[in-house]
């Protein structure tokens, strides 16, 4: 039995190479910090617009913050469409989330359209039938699909 679960664990780490869940977990652990420091920056930027409407910052000293922020939010940027690039299943699984996300902001921005009286609860329903139907079908797709030859 001893034989059998040391040889277990010697095939494990290979099928999991082979599979590219250690790969996936990597650029998980890669991409993560970059769309965190990336969000940061662009709080930062839009923060920044509020501080010199409010009178905090000289017209140079605002250029100069912001040409920093945007040149950091450039590279941040670039790096993490080379990360995603690098890996379709994983630039698959960001952009199908992203989906998901603006779908349930459009249920939201209905469900208070017609809570304000600006649109029928007729219509909320019609519509919302319709982002229901694409959120059901993004998770049919991430369900079905295909295993990743990545590594």
């Amino acid at each position: 039995m001893a034989f059998s679960l040391f040889v277990q664990g010697l095939t494990f780490k290979p099928l999991i190479d082979t599979l590219g869940l250690t790969r996936r977990k990597d650029l998980a652990e890669e991409y993560e910090p970059l769309l965190a420091q990336s969000l940061a920056v662009r709080a930062g930027l839009r923060e920044l617009g509020g501080v010199r409407a409010d009178g905090f910052l000289s017209g140079d000293a605002y250029d100069q913050m912001k040409e920093r922020l945007e040149s950091e939010d450039e590279d941040l940027y670039r790096r993490i469409n080379v990360l995603l690039s690098d890996n379709e299943v994983f630039r698959q699984s960001r952009e199908t989330g992203a989906r998901r996300r603006v779908l349930l902001a459009q249920r939201v921005a209905l469900n208070d359209a017609a809570r304000r009286g600006f649109i029928s609860e007729e219509a909320m329903r019609e519509v919302r039938k319709q982002i229901d139907t694409s959120l059901t079908q993004r998770e049919e797709e991430v369900d079905h699909a295909p295993p990743s030859s990545e590594a």
